[in-house]
């Protein structure tokens, strides 16, 4: 008796020790909220958390488990602090080749407790080398099919679609070169003006730009010597919004809007002298 006695004593300080590590460290588990693809990586993390000096403990790299429905690796190990509070994260990363749901199962991690934050560290960590031991909750895979399917319907779609507003676009610029055949240049030059204001409307900066540029040269404004640095400033952002995808500001546009509509105003202005 006095001898079992005797092995609890000695043996009551690592019990404690276990009790007030496991207490003291914390495990979660934070699997991505979206599903990935057949074969892209799905990344889980395991987070081990804990209270008091920042070198407190170390979590060693954890043996991953072989699935027999995809694979595991490790993606990356981070630490991170916020007042008392720190943290290292394991992430892994599973794959898996066809779509379902999957279960990643618990994982197993190794916990060094440093007595003291200044204790020299171990030169050489081994299956031997004490440690703590965490074991996380199961993690569920989520991966979903590929799309190739519905995107060649959706594509598909939208050829049809661009087709048809091709066509209907076709029909009204040949309805608009017969109106326009009837109008003075100038206004011609007018109508423009309204064509690009609706396009600046609709967000289509190579039609708004296309549209000053077709209305100076409605008016021979676009030979001109006093505007042509205007007219070669407009080329340009018609090569710039069409080709390059640049957005030019706000303040440009109407810059640009006005000094076009400056010279229209003009022209019509000669035109009603005329008659």
């Amino acid at each position: 008796m006095n001898r079992c006695v005797l092995i609890f004593l000695a043996a009551l300080p690592v019990i404690l020790c276990a009790v007030q590590t496991s207490a003291a460290v914390e495990v979660s588990v934070a699997a991505q909220k979206y599903a990935a693809r057949p074969g892209d990586v799905f990344p889980v993390e395991y987070i081990v958390s804990w209270e008091g000096a920042p070198g407190a403990y170390t979590v060693l790299p954890p043996q991953l488990p072989v699935l027999d429905w995809g694979g595991a690796e490790l993606l990356e190990m981070r630490s991170r602090s916020s007042g008392d509070r720190h943290e290292t994260r394991v992430v892994v990363g599973y794959r898996a080749e066809e779509a379902g749901v999957y279960t990643a199962p618990p994982l197993t991690l190794r916990v060094i407790a440093w007595e003291e934050p200044g204790e020299s560290r171990i030169s050489a960590v081994d299956e031997n080398t004490p440690t703590h031991v965490l074991e996380t909750d199961a993690a569920t895979i989520t991966i979903r099919g590929s799309r190739a399917g519905l995107w060649a319907v959706l594509i598909v779609a939208l050829l049809l679609c661009a087709a048809a507003l091709l066509w209907r676009k076709a029909g009204n610029r040949r309805l608009a070169a017969a109106t326009d055949a009837a109008l003075s240049p100038s206004k011609q030059a007018q109508a423009l003006l309204h064509e690009a204001r609706r396009s600046r409307l609709d967000g289509d900066f190579y039609g708004f730009y296309r549209a000053l540029c077709s209305a100076l040269e409605c008016i021979n404004a676009g030979v001109s010597d006093s505007c042509r640095p205007l007219h070669a400033k407009l080329k340009q952002s018609v090569d710039d919004t069409g080709y390059r995808g640049v957005r030019p500001s706000d303040d440009a546009m109407e810059g640009d809007f006005k000094e076009v509509e400056r010279i229209v105003a003009q022209a019509l202005q000669r035109e009603a002298k005329e008659n």
